[in-house]
């Protein structure tokens, strides 16, 4: 840092000691100690304490060794290559946006919890040191495979674990510790996150939306050469919109299409060219999901409205006979 230290430089370091009266203090005393910031400790090591004030949060400490002769007067060897860098942290990460987020829902049956990370200096996190819980379970990133660092957010997932939670369970997640991944620290760990452990708690939805089929009825035929199809779409927290597709006569719907919409309750979709008579129109609701992650997909059978067809008839009947 521009000052030059060798075994004959001393420093001194000034200590005192204040008495807190309410709202004031009071000087007592100062201690002055007179030390050699860079002192020899046998076998070739040197040892170099900073005077007070050297470090502080942030500061990157540069180093070099400018000269350095053996007991002989042998000069060092390739003196400006012995420099180094360094940086001083002393503030632990922060932690932000939990999820799923509290006071939400979300499905027991595919669970993933996760909470975003940042460290402003070392950038990492000692991932030997950090522990996320749910539900009373402890799991860590370095023993636990469904527990992952990515570099931005610590997250379980749960669901490929294969545990559940019931319907109407509230399930509380705690981030019990964190720290930063410092190369360096002095005390048992390094720099520890403020506000640890915090904990958030939501509840389990495991209901999927249901899809009643309003218009048109399979094999059902209509005179109405835009005829819509409506299907009803009903979920105790909520459907969400963007987990819907409808597939009609092989082409892939969803509500960013301006020919599908979910209007209310009612999913209504109406072809953008009107059908020609005779057409047979298919459809099927191929997904539909609700705001806590339940999704479901169509299938034989399944609960959703698949393979429907029905008829366009634009055609008026003609008299062909008479009698008498």
């Amino acid at each position: 840092e521009g000052k030059v230290y060798d075994i004959t430089t001393v420093d001194t370091s000034i200590v005192c000691h204040w008495m807190h009266t309410g709202s004031d203090s009071v000087l007592l005393s100062c201690d002055t100690t007179i030390y050699t910031p860079l002192q020899s400790i046998g076998g070739g090591y040197f040892q170099f304490a900073p005077p007070a004030g050297t470090y502080y949060d942030g500061r990157q400490i540069d180093c070099a060794i400018l000269n350095a002769e053996d007991n002989l007067g042998n000069p060092m060897w390739y003196v400006g290559d012995y420099e180094w860098h360094y940086t001083c942290d002393f503030t632990g990460p922060v932690f932000y946006d939990p999820q799923p987020a509290p006071g939400t829902y979300a499905s027991g049956e595919h669970l993933d919890v996760s909470i975003a990370i940042d460290d402003s200096i070392s950038g990492e996190i000692a991932t030997q040191f950090v522990t996320l819980s749910v539900g009373g379970v402890v799991y860590s990133p370095v023993t636990d495979p469904v527990c992952v660092w990515d570099g931005n957010r610590l997250s379980i997932d749960l669901g490929s674990a294969g545990v559940t939670f019931p319907d109407g369970a509230v399930v509380t997640a705690c981030l019990d510790n964190l720290y930063d991944g410092v190369d360096y620290f002095c005390s048992l760990y390094p720099n520890a996150a403020s506000g640890t452990p915090h904990c958030w708690s939501f509840t389990i939805d495991n209901q999927p939306p249901t899809a009643t089929l309003l218009e048109p009825t399979d094999l059902s035929t209509t005179a109405c050469s835009t005829q819509p199809i409506k299907i009803l779409l009903q979920d105790n927290l909520g459907v969400d919109p963007n987990t819907i597709m409808l597939i009609v006569e092989g082409v892939i719907y969803t509500v960013d299409d301006p020919e599908l919409a979910l209007v209310g309750d009612t999913l209504v979709f109406t072809p953008s060219v009107p059908y020609s008579d005779g057409a047979v129109v298919d459809f099927s609701l191929a997904q539909v999901g609700d705001i806590a992650g339940n999704t479901i997909t169509s299938s034989v059978g399944g609960p959703l409205p698949t393979d429907i067809e029905f008829t366009v008839d634009l055609t008026s009947p003609n008299v062909i006979a008479v009698n008498p």
